[in-house]
């Protein structure tokens, strides 16, 4: 992390990763860190977007560069391929890129917490 702060979008990064890894069988550890690698850069198998279109832009929108631009838990489950099972599912289109507020209740994810129970952390 290079000493910059970070939050619940560094999860969604890795979530878009294993969500890829579940799409895209490996057959070598080599290739595996091919491809995860080559994806880290945003570059995907060839074909990848014409075969697997939702889930291209799904993944797009959770491995973007630039964490304000990853999307919540919430815009993943209104995007397709997930979004498509549950079409009556109506989450609040502003919640696509940023939580409502009061729905983190930790201060902060950037800085390790005491595990004592007689710490408080607000």
């Amino acid at each position: 992390m290079a000493g910059k702060s970070y939050n619940y979008k560094v999860d969604i990064y890795s979530l878009g990763m294993i969500f890829f890894e579940l799409l895209i069988p490996f057959h070598t550890q080599m290739e595996r860190w091919k491809m995860l690698s080559d994806l880290r850069n945003n570059v995907y198998p060839a074909h990848f977007n014409t075969s697997y279109p939702k889930e291209y832009e799904l993944l797009q929108s959770m491995l973007a560069s630039s964490p304000d631009k990853r999307v919540t838990t919430y815009g993943i489950r209104a995007r397709a391929p997930l979004g498509d099972l549950h079409p009556d599912n109506k989450i609040d289109p502003r919640w696509h890129y940023e939580l409502p507020r009061g729905h983190l209740r930790t201060p902060s994810f950037g800085k390790s917490h005491s595990s004592s129970s007689s710490t408080s952390t607000e």
